[in-house]
């Protein structure tokens, strides 16, 4: 799971601190119910990252696609 980025769009900003306050507890709280996965920081992303009013653009989504791609493999041995 990850932060939600920056936006230019009013509707959305709105929720964005309040979502990523909260995000990370919750999966603090799925990990140690044994699921797996991992939360991704995006909060480095700035609107100058962005390709539209919401979504980052190429060259900023290869900065946090490393992390998040691994912690969406599935785990088929601890560690794994």
């Amino acid at each position: 799971m990850a932060s939600l980025v920056v936006s230019t769009s009013g509707s959305e900003e709105q929720y964005r601190a309040a979502y990523n306050q909260a995000i990370p507890q919750i999966v603090s709280e799925a990990q140690a119910a044994g699921k797996h996965g991992a939360y991704v920081d995006t909060s480095s992303l700035t609107t100058a990252d962005l390709a539209d009013t919401l979504h980052p653009n190429d060259t900023a989504t290869r900065t946090w696609q490393t992390p998040s791609t691994a912690a969406s493999r599935p785990r088929t041995a601890p560690g794994g």
